[in-house]
């Protein structure tokens, strides 16, 4: 398990390097992987601790002019709570590791947060109207974004399943790890 935990958290540390590119993070493959990999409440404490650390640490970056914005606003609940159905929806759907598995997961969570968080700011931000065509166009303004998350979930799912599987005789696991 602690392996497991030490590849979480140096993951979660190497989002202070994403500052060009927004979204390009390593938090939503962490949720995955720790779904599969951890057990009991450590599936959602250590994945949501590790985005927790990542946010504070960009809000002392903020506060020493050494980023472009803060790491804690008001909408974290809300994010925090889409990150843990997200482990909720990685721990039930994919059940089992594979390649397959993790890449189609990484696209499930990704959706999964592309709708629900751009949903949230079309609600609260005041960006948009209050309509069908608002809703619209705040999911039209995001898709930029979107990319970004698919494409480091993708990354970061795959990367850290490798270690996973580089390592596998010496990490436990409550799932088979599958070659597919």
């Amino acid at each position: 398990m602690w392996r497991i935990v030490a590849l979480i958290v140096i993951a979660a540390l190497t989002r202070i390097f994403s500052l060009n590119m927004p979204n390009f993070t390593p938090m939503l493959a962490i949720g995955l992987i720790g779904a599969l990999y951890l057990s009991g409440y450590k599936k959602y404490l250590i994945p949501i601790g590790a985005w927790l650390l990542s946010d504070l640490m960009i809000e002392v970056l903020y506060r020493l002019g050494l980023w472009t914005h803060g790491g804690l606003h008001e909408g974290m609940p809300f994010i925090y709570l889409t990150f843990a159905l997200i482990i909720l929806f990685s721990e039930k759907v994919i059940k089992k590791s594979s390649w397959t598995r993790i890449v189609l997961g990484s696209f499930g969570a990704s959706v999964i947060f592309f709708i629900l968080t751009n949903f949230y700011v079309w609600l609260v931000s005041g960006m948009y109207p209050h309509t069908p065509q608002g809703l619209i166009l705040a999911y039209e303004a995001a898709l930029p974004f979107f990319k970004n998350t698919l494409l480091s979930t993708v990354l970061y799912s795959s990367i850290m399943y490798g270690i996973i599987l580089l390592t596998a005789k010496n990490v436990q696991t409550k799932y088979t790890i599958t070659k597919s």
